[in-house]
């Protein structure tokens, strides 16, 4: 992967954040991040299956 490269007269700012959730958006945010790996996870093997049926004649 080639590295990122900062050009010259750029700014690179970054933020960092923590959450602190309630029990009721902890789940939310659960859930979310659960639906959200599914898709994924769905979406590589899907690729997987196409590139190994477009190799066989």
């Amino acid at each position: 992967m080639k590295k990122f490269q900062v050009k010259d007269g750029c700014v690179v700012q970054a933020y960092r954040f923590a959450l602190d959730p309630s029990a009721v958006q902890h789940a939310a945010l659960h859930s979310h991040a659960g639906a959200a790996r599914t898709a994924y996870n769905w979406a590589v093997a899907r690729c997987h299956r196409s590139a190994r049926c477009a190799s066989v004649p």
